[in-house]
C-alpha cells in the first residue's frame, strides 16, 4: 500500500505534552496519528465523544441571565457599538 503524508499544525505545548505520552506509551507521533485515523473508519467517525458541555462559569453566567429576565433587571442597548461601549471595549 502507498504512503500518504499529512501535515498537521498544532502549538507547541500540545505537541510536547502529546509526544511526551505517547513516548509513555511506545509510540511516535505517527503511530498514535495512524492509531487516530483507523479508529475514525473502525466507527465511522469521531472515536470519542463531541459534546458541549458548560464549565462552571458557563453555568454560572446562565443562572445569572435567567435571574435576569426573570426579574426584569437587565439593560436593552440599541446597537453592538453601544454594548461594546458599555462593557468598555
Amino acid at each position: 500500500m502507498s504512503k500518504s503524508m499529512i501535515n498537521v499544525r498544532t502549538n507547541e505545548q500540545t505537541k510536547e505534552l502529546s509526544e511526551l505520552i505517547f513516548r509513555e506509551l511506545g509510540l511516535n507521533m505517527t503511530t498514535a496519528v495512524n492509531l487516530f485515523l483507523e479508529a475514525v473508519i473502525r466507527e465511522n467517525g469521531i472515536p470519542f465523544s463531541l459534546t458541549l458541555t458548560p464549565n462552571a462559569e458557563t453555568k454560572a453566567a446562565f443562572r445569572e441571565g435567567d435571574r435576569a429576565l426573570e426579574t426584569g433587571n437587565y439593560e436593552v442597548f440599541e446597537s453592538t457599538e453601544d454594548l461594546w461601549e458599555d462593557l468598555g471595549i
